[in-house]
């Protein structure tokens, strides 16, 4: 998964985020983008979670109420992290 951001209106925030959190992550590439590579941090939707499991998405949101299944809201959308993901295979439903 890649994140590409352009500088411009939002160089101070990139170079704010670039400096604080992520450090040497970033790579400078032409046209003045960075690349932030993300092997390491994957997210799911619901859907890609229902799919790989073979479960129905409303079983998943059932989970996720219940706390079995660790997930993040993002606006409207409900996003599981690959981490969170294994725990929940890893320890089952129970």
């Amino acid at each position: 998964m890649k994140i590409v951001l352009t500088t411009g209106k939002l160089a101070p925030i990139i170079k704010h985020v670039e400096t604080l959190i992520l450090g040497s992550k970033w790579k400078k590439i032409e046209n003045e983008r960075k690349v932030w590579l993300m092997d390491d941090f994957k997210l799911y939707t619901v859907e890609e979670i229902a799919a790989i499991l073979k479960v129905t998405e409303r079983t998943l949101y059932n989970y996720i109420k219940s706390g079995s299944l660790k997930a993040v809201k993002i606006g409207k959308y409900w996003r599981i992290k690959h981490t969170d993901l294994q725990t929940f295979i890893d320890k089952g439903t129970k």
